[in-house]
């Protein structure tokens, strides 16, 4: 039960965490044109990564983290540095699958598509 009420998305610890890091993150001052620029680069997938990696096929076929991380078998440091490093593999595998999707809708123009058919709808109601 208390493990549940650490991990889950709607628990009030994980959303009090985030309500932190928003307040956390919104205070800070970013310089540098090159962070900057990474910054709106990977902005836009955020979304997408999220959505990839709590979907439940990617969960129990990929990560299925109680498997690959159990604090009985590494150390303290050696769990967080583990976590991490998961963390880490997933953010950056899921960037690339939203760029791809990304870039597959700009191909297909599907921006247009949606126009097309926001207008029709619009001329029907």
């Amino acid at each position: 039960m208390i493990a549940k009420l650490c991990r889950e998305y709607y628990s009030p610890l994980i959303v009090l965490y985030a309500a932190i890091l928003l307040l956390l993150f919104s205070q800070m001052k970013i310089g540098g044109r090159i962070i900057k620029a990474v910054i709106l680069w990977l902005s836009p997938l955020t979304l997408g990564v999220y959505l990839f990696h709590c979907h439940r096929y990617i969960w129990i076929r990929y990560i299925k983290l109680d498997e690959k991380i159990s604090i009985a078998n590494y150390s303290a440091l050696g769990f967080l540095l583990r976590l991490l490093g998961i963390g880490i593999c997933v953010y950056l595998v899921a960037s690339c699958v939203d760029f791809l999707r990304l870039e597959l809708f700009k191909w297909l123009k599907i921006k247009r598509l949606k126009e097309r058919i926001s207008c029709r709808l619009d001329n029907v109601l």
